[in-house]
């Protein structure tokens, strides 16, 4: 994926920086990702959802 992004960003994919990148989508939340599934016609049931909610309340905040 780090080729493919360095490529799309017009430079050397070897010498892309990818933490700008992921520290964005650190701050993405399960709501602003489901309504970006919903605008691609991706549904997902309550229970899915609770279960996703769970397993990212798991992973461990680091500051």
């Amino acid at each position: 994926m780090v080729s493919a992004m360095g490529s799309m960003m017009g430079g050397n994919s070897e010498k892309f920086d990818i933490a700008p990148m992921m520290k964005m989508l650190g701050s993405f939340t399960v709501l602003r990702l489901t309504s970006l599934l919903g605008a691609t016609n991706v549904t997902l049931t309550k229970e899915q959802l609770l279960d996703m909610n769970e397993k990212l309340n798991a992973i461990p905040v680091v500051e």
